[in-house]
């Protein structure tokens, strides 16, 4: 019984054993799950945070480059001198008037723009600035007499190269005259006595380029002051400081055709029965719209319709001071109309903002002989563009290129003999649009939305078509017929004319 009990201890203690190795165990593997997670978040951290200074690193770098690219006033303040420490000391003049380096200590002097460079959220004082034409900046200018003596006459000149400086500063202790304009040239001081510190500012707005392209961008711009420091024993000195400031302007072109209608009512006398011929002749209109930059050069593409199935015999522009050439291939027509400039900048042969070029075409006589109607139309695709002077810098497009506007001139030729004389017949396509326009259109609205997938199916989706019959007063008739196609003629399918001169069947989008 003794042996039993023995042997029953024993076996408890080696189950304690094995339960304590069992415990152990499991409390190691614990501690190596918990290493093994702690060192796997840690990974994933390191992992995360590695990322995360990679996505850092490329962002800011395409900020930057994004900067440099699309915001050009950025790229180009970026090349100015900073307005630094020692910059606003001014200097005693010599007995000629001439700036010597002797600096007076209890005078300074600054001018300058101000621009957050580096995106810190602070501005950074700069000798400079670039803005679009029709935008402004402002400069600061301050004077400030410290410890000792005082001011007398001073003033404060503007010598602006291209553009004017517009402020708003009415006269008071400091100032003796008022100093209020668009383009003021001087400012002028009463006694600056010691402690005095003005600070001034004003409005930097683009003057002209006085038609030279060279002065979109100029760096030899200055602001200077003047006047008689007397220090603390009477002693008067001269002095004189200036500050050169650069300043950029840049702009950007657009474009649209004009006068895209024309009514002529002298057809018979365009027919040369002598050169078996018949002259017809338009003109094409181009308008610059944003009236900023000057322009360089307006390029114009026609496309030449065929006459009843005959191409032109000859196209021609009639203008002097243009460059043309026609292609009988593919009945193009280009026309070009240069400035010119000389070896300093200066504009010596100009482009106006509005350009019509006269155009004529002969078809041979066949063409009309052949045709049932009255009356001829040419549909005519134009495609045109500007060209500007813009700044020279590499920060901008020069020249500037702009909108390439594309549309298709209707130009109709009728018999007239006298007011109301003949009977005559029109049709209308679309709804009119008045100015700058002056033609029928059939909106495009409905059809984009089925486009970009807006809707399915658009109600009501109609434009609406208009025939016209004028009355003379020559002869008597007692009924008039309209027909869409003459008795014995296959039907013709409606087309669209695109702006490549390209005809499209309209059979499958109408009914």
């Amino acid at each position: 019984m003794f042996k039993s009990k023995e042997n029953k201890i024993k076996k408890n203690m080696k189950k304690q054993e094995k339960l304590s190795l069992f415990a152990k165990r499991i409390e190691l593997n614990k501690v190596q799950k918990i290493s093994l997670s702690i060192v796997s978040i840690l990974i994933i951290a390191a992992f995360i945070i590695m990322l995360a200074f990679v996505f850092y690193k490329g962002k800011s770098k395409s900020i930057i480059k994004d900067k440099t690219i699309i915001d050009p006033e950025l790229a180009r303040a970026m090349t100015y001198d900073q307005f630094g420490d020692g910059d606003d000391v001014v200097f005693e003049l010599d007995d000629a008037g001439n700036i010597t380096e002797t600096i007076v200590d209890n005078v300074k002097f600054s001018a300058f723009f101000l621009r957050d460079l580096d995106g810190d959220g602070y501005a950074e004082k700069i000798k400079g600035t670039c803005k679009e034409i029709g935008k402004r900046d402002t400069l600061y200018m301050e004077v400030n007499v410290l410890t000792a003596g005082k001011l007398k006459d001073a003033k404060i000149e503007i010598d602006g190269k291209n553009f004017y400086l517009a402020t708003s500063i009415p006269k008071d202790e400091q100032i003796k005259e008022n100093a209020i304009g668009s383009n003021v040239n001087t400012i002028i001081f009463n006694d600056l006595l010691n402690g005095t510190q003005k600070l001034l500012s004003g409005a930097v707005i683009f003057s002209s380029i006085n038609n030279n392209i060279n002065n979109y961008s100029r760096n030899d711009n200055k602001i200077t002051i003047t006047g008689i420091y007397v220090d603390e024993n009477e002693n008067e000195i001269p002095i004189k400081k200036e500050i050169v400031l650069t300043t950029d302007w840049y702009s950007i072109t657009k474009t649209m055709i004009k006068s895209l209608y024309q009514n002529y009512r002298d057809l018979d006398s365009r027919i040369d029965m002598e050169n078996q011929a018949i002259n017809l002749n338009f003109t094409i209109t181009t308008i610059e719209t944003e009236k900023k930059l000057a322009l360089s050069n307006n390029n114009v593409e026609a496309t030449i319709p065929q006459l009843n199935g005959y191409d032109p015999i000859e196209v021609v522009t009639t203008n002097s001071n243009v460059e043309s050439s026609y292609n009988t291939e593919n009945r193009k027509l280009s026309i070009s109309r240069a400035a010119e400039v000389d070896g300093t900048g200066k504009i010596i042969k100009t482009i106006s903002r509005e350009n019509t070029y006269n155009i004529s075409v002969r078809y041979p006589i066949e063409a009309y002989e052949t045709m049932l109607n009255q009356s001829i139309e040419l549909l005519i695709p134009i495609t045109e563009y500007y060209e500007g002077f813009n700044n020279a810098n590499t920060e901008f497009k020069n020249p500037y290129k702009s909108n390439i506007a594309s549309d298709v001139i209707r130009i109709v030729f009728e018999k007239y003999t006298g007011t109301g004389a003949v009977d005559s017949t029109d049709i209308t396509v679309g709804d009119y649009l008045g100015n700058p326009y002056y033609q029928y259109v059939v909106s495009k609205r409905k059809p984009m939305k089925i486009y970009d997938g807006l809707s399915v199916e658009e109600e009501n989706d109609f434009y609406k078509v208009r025939w016209y019959f004028y009355r003379g007063t020559l002869d008597s008739t007692d009924k008039i017929i309209l027909k869409e196609t003459p008795d014995g003629y296959e039907q013709i399918a409606d087309e669209f004319l695109d702006a490549s001169g390209t005809y499209i069947s309209m059979e499958e989008v109408t009914s």
